[in-house]
């Protein structure tokens, strides 16, 4: 028997035995939520910092630092150059940066990607990809 589901929330997701995930009516991917979540690349810090605006300006300027997302209160950095076995270490020099520019840093940890993680990424690479093709189409 098969289920087709849709939601918007990936964490729901993640219960499926397969996800597609879609945008723009472009499929980006279709496997297991943990092989998707496997397709990541590098280190994933999840940081709780106060002022959180100025936190994630400051860590977009920092070295290493590919994308800051918002999860809540949480800030999500992804470290697409940063091997996983020293996620955590990158996880100390994110604070220790924060701390630096006087950026309250509550907590910050190494984390695995979650589903919606992956998905920004593919949806952000999907739109840099488009991009480059319509801009070397002499379209932009």
């Amino acid at each position: 028997m098969t289920i087709l589901l849709t939601t918007p929330y990936l964490d729901e997701a993640s219960l499926c035995q397969r996800v597609a995930l879609l945008s723009r009516g472009r499929l980006l991917a279709l496997d297991a939520p943990e092989a998707l979540r496997g397709r990541s690349r590098g280190a994933m810090v999840e940081l709780l910092a106060t002022p959180r605006r100025r936190a994630a300006e400051a860590l977009r300027a920092m070295a290493g630092v590919a994308e800051v997302e918002s999860f809540g209160e949480r800030l999500h950095a992804s470290l697409p150059d940063v091997p996983s076995a020293e996620s955590e270490a990158a996880a100390r020099r994110l604070a220790e940066g924060l701390l630096e520019a006087g950026i309250e840093v509550e907590a910050a940890r190494a984390i695995a990607p979650s589903l919606e993680d992956v998905f920004i990424s593919l949806i952000r690479s999907s739109d840099d990809t488009g991009r480059a093709a319509w801009e070397g189409r002499g379209w932009a």
